[in-house]
């Protein structure tokens, strides 16, 4: 595994060398765009729940509560 983040890069890359820049730029818009739709559509659905966490969050507190509820606390004088 490569530790230099243009070497990453460039091993990402090797298959697209041989593609035009219109593709590559096109593709790179495309996907972005979906992402972005996806995500303000699962925020205003957050919204329009009323939520203020995502449901990631959400899980990882639980989590966090389930292991705390187990815990004990010992006092010392």
């Amino acid at each position: 595994m490569t530790i230099n983040l243009v070497e990453a890069m460039n091993s990402v890359l090797k298959k697209t060398r041989s593609l035009l820049i219109f593709v590559l730029v096109n593709s790179t818009y495309e996907r972005c765009n979906k992402y972005f739709v996806k995500m303000s559509k699962e925020a205003i659905a957050m919204m329009m729940s009323r939520k203020e966490l995502t449901e990631n969050v959400d899980k990882i507190i639980e989590a966090k509560e389930k292991k705390a509820n187990s815990m004990f606390v010992i006092e010392f004088n």
